[in-house]
């Protein structure tokens, strides 16, 4: 087999998060006295920017005649961000997103390594495992933030996560939900499956090696069949084929 690991690129790969996040960071705004309010359409575009942190300081330099907000004030806004978003994964259980858990079983099954490598918390991974009761053992490498400089798009974080698995890009696949997370596996030499999710949708996947999706993801008004040219199904296989069609 050519295929010897499968990256998980972001925890939105694995469950589908991003409105219980939207939510959360409208809260703290409203919590700590801030008149922002990111509805979907806004936030679709934040995610362009990644990382939280980065999204709140990239929306705040947007606003006409705003000042940059202090790194006290960004790091408290997304601190309890992170607080209500590990409570709402915590009022119950999330469902893991077609496709993944077999895939993950596959894998298991095949001797093929498995690892988590995402920019955002160690406390958010966690809460999300638990929430999805998808068991942390099935991960042989889990990396978030803490453990890089560079967000991505930079390579870093694959780079390391390669490293620990002694795995090279060539005989790896990484899974990505986002336009900056493909960018990141390509840029650290990895076939790239793109699964978007309901609000990244709309970003351009078309460098990615694959993408897995019918177009229901969209939003209202996407063309549901641009996904359609490039289907690939989520499994063992569809990654082995990847694998073996760049070495």
């Amino acid at each position: 087999m050519n295929v010897q690991a499968i990256i998980f690129g972001g925890i939105g790969t694995l469950v589908e998060t991003s409105e219980l996040q939207r939510q959360a960071f409208n809260q703290a705004f409203a919590e700590a006295g801030i008149p922002w309010h990111w509805d979907l359409a806004l936030y679709r575009r934040l995610l362009s920017t990644p990382g939280g942190q980065n999204r709140i300081r990239h929306y705040a330099a947007s606003k006409r005649n705003g000042s940059a907000p202090s790194d006290e004030l960004v790091e408290s806004l997304h601190a309890r961000k992170t607080e209500l978003f590990r409570e709402a994964l915590g009022e119950g259980s999330l469902e893991v997103r077609g496709g993944v858990r077999r895939l993950i079983n596959q894998a298991r099954n095949s001797d093929v390594r498995v690892a988590i490598a995402s920019t955002t918390s160690a406390e958010n991974i966690h809460a999300l495992l638990d929430s999805s009761r998808l068991d942390s053992r099935l991960f042989d490498v889990v990396l978030h933030r803490e453990d890089v400089e560079r967000p991505k798009p930079d390579a870093e974080i694959y780079s390391r996560c390669l490293d620990l698995l002694g795995v090279t890009a060539g005989h790896a696949v990484a899974l990505e939900d986002s336009d900056s997370g493909v960018e990141a596996a390509i840029a650290a030499g990895l076939p790239c499956i793109a699964l978007p999710g309901e609000n990244t949708a709309s970003q351009d996947f078309s460098r990615a090696s694959a993408v897995v999706g019918d177009g229901s993801e969209a939003p209202a008004g996407d063309n549901p069949t641009r996904y359609e040219p490039r289907n690939s199904g989520l499994s063992l296989a569809a990654c082995e084929g990847l694998v073996a069609a760049i070495r």
